[in-house]
């Protein structure tokens, strides 16, 4: 368990769905982090270094394909 900084809400590990943009694309991705339990839409994340991975690898896609 890990408490929110700003809200001091519990947060657990767990995966959400957060959708991500660049310039005109966007995209969805599985993101791991810390989440408030009744957090749904992954608004309220913490990530560690390595959940970052997740959403560095999917903004890499999305500059890749705006290079065509």
């Amino acid at each position: 368990m890990r408490v929110h900084p700003e809200t001091g809400v519990e947060l657990v590990r767990g995966v959400r769905p957060v959708r991500l943009s660049l310039e005109s694309q966007s995209m969805v991705v599985e993101m791991p982090g810390w989440y408030a339990i009744d957090d749904v839409s992954g608004e309220s994340g913490i990530f560690d270094r390595d959940d970052m991975l997740v959403s560095d690898s999917a903004i890499a896609e999305m500059r890749s394909r705006g290079l065509r």
